[in-house]
């Protein structure tokens, strides 16, 4: 057996899925996707910590002088309630099917 870690919102006992496409802090409680799996659950706890700081965006630009730079953009996002989350185990094993 190997044991995980996962960010559930405990309302709805949904689990935080992985991100598809863009940023961790794209996904929501809901979304389609398999849950986002942790080996530690300082990874999940600080992963939570900033899911629940807001939707980040991140745009490249290239400037006058021909460098490039980022412009970082942070949404808050006042449903993610730190008290409504929490980081439980997950238990996977692997077997074979008999019969």
């Amino acid at each position: 057996m190997h044991e995980f870690y996962a960010i559930q919102h405990t309302p709805t006992k949904q689990l935080l899925p992985s991100p598809s496409g863009r940023g961790s802090s794209h996904v929501e409680f809901g979304d389609p996707g398999i849950p986002r799996l942790f080996r530690e659950k300082r990874h999940a706890k600080s992963a939570l910590t900033y899911w629940l700081r807001g939707l980040v965006t991140v745009n490249a630009y290239q400037r006058m002088d021909g460098d490039w730079d980022e412009d970082w953009r942070l949404e808050p996002k006042p449903h993610r309630i730190e008290a409504d989350c929490e980081v439980v185990p997950i238990t996977i094993s692997v077997g074979t099917e008999t019969g």
